[in-house]
């Protein structure tokens, strides 16, 4: 098991979630998941949440919140990593400019804004995704809950 200290972005505009798709590289099974990735040295949670967002979406993002700060276990390319994740709420910090164009990794999919709260099953199989979205979103009716 690895350890991962990680930071992560929610960010939801008009009904709308920015989400990534990304690939397992060993299973090669789809997930629906949020900007995001390792803290880098040198920065903090909120700059490379910042960073993570603009290199997977192109989207340039402002953060509108303190930390939510959860831990989980979580299997990828043959991995489970024990992650502790900084999760921040954001917004978009050029309204209606296009996305920059993006260069990741070949297990990025894509990016693109998903209609919520539709979307939020695509997000139920991992708890510290299903954690932050109820914290910054908070789910109104029961059977929604998870």
């Amino acid at each position: 098991m690895k350890k991962r200290i990680r930071t992560g972005v929610i960010c939801l505009q008009e009904g709308k979630l920015l989400a990534i798709e990304l690939q397992d590289p060993t299973t090669r099974k789809r997930y629906w998941s949020l900007p995001g990735g390792a803290v880098e040295q040198g920065e903090t949670a909120a700059e490379g949440a910042i960073r993570e967002t603009m290199e997977e979406t192109g989207y340039r993002v402002s953060l509108t919140s303190e930390a939510f700060t959860n831990q989980y276990l979580f299997r990828w390319n043959a991995t489970i990593f024990d992650c502790t994740t900084h999760w921040f709420s954001a917004e978009l910090a050029d309204p209606g400019s296009p996305p920059a164009i993006v260069d990741d990794a070949d297990y990025l999919l894509q990016a693109t804004w998903l209609n919520w709260p539709r979307c939020r099953e695509l997000f139920l199989y991992n708890r510290g995704l299903r954690e932050a979205l109820n914290h910054f979103i908070p789910v109104k009716s029961h059977h929604l809950a998870g």
